[in-house]
Order: C-alpha cells, then sequence, then structure tokens
C-alpha cells in the first residue's frame, strides 16, 4: 500500500544534493527524510548540531534542514544540554563555521517568521513551522538547491464523493492543505467511472454514505470488485451505520463523523494508509 509521505523529486537529473538534517528527535528526522526520500538527495541525519557540524567539514552540505530544539555540548564537562527553541544560537553556530556559514539553512522553529537577530552574515534563511506539510517542505528544498521550476510532488491521489458539491470542495481544500493530492466526485456513478479510468491512480477513497442510487457502502463493494485492497472511509452524519439497512462494513477500512474537522481527517488518513 502507498505511504502517506509525499516526495519531493528533482525530475531535471542533476548530481546528487547533500542535506544535513539536524533534529533531536528521531521521529522528526524520520519524518523530514520520507518527505525528501528521492534518490537525488543525500541525507545525512543528526540528532546533535555539534556532530552535525563536525561531519559538515568532511563533507561540506549543500543545504541545512535544522530544528531550533537542539543539544549543545555544554562547555564545561561536554555533557549533551538541551537549548529550547535556541533559534538564534543555532543559526549563529551554523553561520559562524566557515564550512558551513555560507550555506542555505531552513530552520524548523516554534519561532517561524520572528526575528532573530544580527549576525547571519547574509546566509539565506527560511523558516518552517513544525506542522509543516511535506510539499512545503519539498518546495523550500527545491528553491535552495535551484529546481524550483521542475519540482513536483508525487504521493498518495485521494478520491472524495458526496452528492453534495460544496463539502466535496471543502474536504478537498482540507486534504490539500495536509498535502496530500486529491480528486472529487458528487455521485457514485462519477467515483465509479474515475476509479475504473485508472484503479492504481486512487490511494484512498472517502465517500459519503447516504448517496442518491448507490450508498457508499455500496460504492466500496463495487470498487473492491476492482481493486480489493482499496482502503476506504465512510463518512456519515451519524455515530454509525444505520443497522436497518442491512448493509455490512465488511470493505469499510474507517468511519469519519460529519461535520468534518481537519484534525480529525489527518489522523483518519495517517491511519488508514500506515496499515
Amino acid at each position: 500500500m502507498s505511504s502517506n509521505i509525499l516526495q519531493a523529486e528533482d525530475t531535471v537529473g542533476k548530481d546528487n544534493f547533500s542535506i544535513i538534517i539536524i533534529d533531536p528527535d528521531p521521529d522528526s528526522i524520520n519524518r523530514i527524510m520520507k518527505a525528501l526520500s528521492a534518490p537525488h538527495y543525500t541525507l545525512r541525519p543528526s540528532t546533535s548540531m555539534d556532530f552535525a557540524i563536525r561531519s559538515a567539514t568532511v563533507s561540506p552540505p549543500d543545504l541545512i534542514i535544522a530544528n531550533s530544539k537542539l543539544y549543545l555540548s555544554d562547555s564545561q564537562g561536554g555533557q549533551p544540554q538541551h537549548i529550547s527553541n535556541a533559534t538564534a544560537m543555532l543559526l549563529q553556530t551554523i553561520m559562524d563555521n566557515p564550512v558551513t556559514k555560507s550555506v542555505p539553512v531552513i530552520v524548523i522553529s516554534e519561532s517561524a517568521g520572528k526575528d532573530t537577530g544580527d549576525g547571519m552574515y547574509g546566509a539565506t534563511v527560511e523558516f518552517l513551522s513544525p506542522d509543516f506539510t511535506n510539499e512545503e517542505l519539498g518546495r523550500l528544498v527545491s528553491s535552495f538547491l535551484g529546481v524550483s521550476n521542475d519540482h513536483k510532488v508525487a504521493g498518495p491521489a485521494i478520491l472524495v464523493v458526496d452528492d453534495d458539491a460544496a463539502l466535496v470542495e471543502l474536504i478537498q481544500e482540507l486534504i490539500r492543505l495536509l498535502g496530500y493530492k486529491t480528486r472529487g466526485a458528487t455521485s457514485p456513478q462519477e467515483a465509479l467511472s474515475i476509479f475504473k479510468a485508472n484503479p492504481d491512480s486512487i490511494d484512498l477513497l472517502i465517500t459519503d454514505q447516504t448517496m442518491p442510487g448507490m450508498n457508499g457502502i455500496t460504492l466500496a463493494r463495487e470498487v473492491h470488485s476492482i481493486r480489493g485492497n482499496l482502503p476506504v472511509v465512510l463518512l456519515s452524519g451519524y455515530d454509525s451505520v444505520n443497522e436497518n439497512t442491512g448493509d455490512t462494513t465488511e470493505h469499510i477500512a474507517a468511519f469519519l463523523q460529519k461535520p468534518v474537522m481537519q484534525k480529525d481527517l489527518d489522523r483518519i488518513i495517517r491511519e488508514v494508509l500506515e496499515d
């Protein structure tokens, strides 16, 4: 099953770019690495800035992506010391190093967009909030590496089906803000037509339960007759499917109750695609 992480791809075919990722949280590093998993990127993760800077002196990077919450060595005992939101200190350390001072930097920072003071030595710095989308990160990275005009995002495509066109547009917009590709249909018949045209182009189906002519569970059954492993999320205005319909939920991977909230949509999409 497709991963829920988008991939930033360079279609130019240039030489590999070296990117140092500095973050004290391995999970955060993993998220960044998955977002930049195109084969032309050489990714060098580090949980401490000191180690990353030492590594840079051996092989200078083309770009640095760093979290402002870092571990720096204590000048007295050499023990790791956590510095919270140390954006200015992070940039100062990077810019003071002869090897990295001219390297562009993307800072993942709680204080994204705020003034971090002087002493940046003219370096190119971009701030990214902790809840960045993979598309946003890919766009920034490709821009710094000079491939912004040839950058594309490839990843899961989500088909949204509801007979309420306004609701389809709303859910699609929420999905785009989460960094996914999406297509919309305002009837089960239209959704089936889209799916049958290219079954492998859809990675997730989100469908309303109550629609004219065919309900969501029947639609799930139809698409599973073509591709049985497609995950289906059922939208409903009720807590559960009405048992009086006689429908079974064997074709449904998850339920999402209306009105749809973005945080719930994000959670459900991740859970279903990672299953």
